[in-house]
Parts: C-alpha cells; structure tokens; sequence
C-alpha cells in the first residue's frame, strides 16, 4: 500500500495519534505545541491531592497548556455545552488553575484563535510563558511523583 493515494497522509495521522488526546481540539494544541520546539508533550497530565483530582490537557516540563473554548460558557439550549452558570464555571475554572498552578507549574490557556489567525502572537505568547516557567521552577517534576495520576481507559 505504500504507493496508495493518501497514504502518506494516514501514515502522518497514525504517528501523531495519541490516545491521550479527549477531542480535536486537544490533538490540534498538541501538534501546536509540538512546533513550538520545547520538547515532546504528554497528554492528560493528572494530580491530586486535598481530596481533588484534575487532567491537563498537555504538560512539557512543569508548564501546562490547556486548550479554551467559549463553548464551555455557552448554555446547551444556546448551542453550547454548558450546564451551569456561566458565572459558576469561569469560578470553577479560576479554582482549578490556582489548584494546578499551586504544584509550582505554569499555565497557558490556548484558543482555537491562536490556532488559526492569531498562530504567530501565540508562539511568541507561548514560548515566552514557557521560559518563564523553565527559569521559576526547572523542567524537573520529579516532586510531583506523590501527586501523580493516570487517567483509566
């Protein structure tokens, strides 16, 4: 089959597969971060501790990237895929990111605008934000190992 039609386009799609990956917009964020030249990422990135457990999306190192949709905030009757108040889940959000970033990680939060036309003012955003990140606390997370869980498929 190697000299089939599309092949070489279902070959790219098999070595970037990760089943890690929850949605497209995950496995966009990831091949994003990818090009980014900061290391390979890893995908749902679980921790837990004072009774709570979260996933991020991608981790390189100690950063995080978290992949954002307004969709999050838009009501189900509205088209969205909210079911709270708008209010109570930017809240819910706010608590998440200082749970995550109080393990001495950093964050990005990643749109589908940086994805498309806003791509260049994101890798500098991104690359920038990573570096900080690199000079406050390292790449190491060895630390983090009591912390650590693996999300069951």
């Amino acid at each position: 089959m190697a000299n089939w039609r599309g092949v070489k386009t279902v070959q790219r799609a098999i070595d970037l597969a990760d089943p890690g990956a929850e949605n497209f917009a995950e496995s966009a964020l990831r091949e994003f971060v990818q090009t980014l030249g900061i290391g390979p990422p890893s995908t749902q990135f679980g921790l837990r501790a004072e009774g709570r457990t979260v996933f991020c999306d991608l981790r390189v190192g100690r950063h995080v990237f978290e992949m954002e949709g307004k969709v999050k905030y838009i009501p189900v009757a509205q088209g969205g895929v909210a079911t709270a108040d708008p209010t109570a889940i930017a809240w819910a959000q706010r608590e998440r990111d200082d749970f995550i970033t109080g393990f001495k990680l950093g964050m990005s939060h990643v749109t589908y605008h940086d994805l498309g036309p806003g791509r260049a003012r994101a890798v500098e955003r991104l690359r920038r934000e990573y570096a900080a990140t690199v000079a406050r606390f390292g790449t190491d997370i060895t630390d983090l190992a009591p912390y650590q869980v693996s999300r069951r498929r």
